[in-house]
């Protein structure tokens, strides 16, 4: 069980990191977008 729980924490912490890339990755095409106009 005590396994289960680390891997639950782990697939957590992979599931923030995308949501961290994701919000980056929206701010670069923000800032692209920007510099276009």
């Amino acid at each position: 069980l005590a396994g289960n729980c680390l891997k639950r924490t782990i697939l957590a912490g992979n599931c923030l990191k995308r949501t961290i890339l994701a919000e980056n990755s929206l701010k670069r095409t923000f800032l692209a977008e920007k510099c276009l106009k």
